[in-house]
């Protein structure tokens, strides 16, 4: 399946995941930039590393997860 970004160390928190981005095929984004993506609409039970996931304008490949403290 096609993807937009990596992102990379992410946690998922109400609903969005806050990450950094790799390889942002749109350009919009310096590799290893902290972003936060809007909200996503795939389903979010059961997230996991190597899932894409889908928000309004992008798909992302999560990559490593991050520490959330859990």
């Amino acid at each position: 399946m096609e993807y937009d970004a990596i992102i990379e160390e992410w946690i998922m928190s109400n609903g969005i995941i806050w990450g950094l981005i790799l390889e942002d095929k749109k350009g919009r984004f310096r590799d290893k930039t902290y972003i936060h993506t809007s909200t996503i609409l795939s389903n979010i039970k059961n997230i996991k590393e190597g899932d894409i996931i889908t928000t309004k304008n992008s798909k992302y490949l999560l990559g490593k997860k991050g520490y959330d403290g859990k």
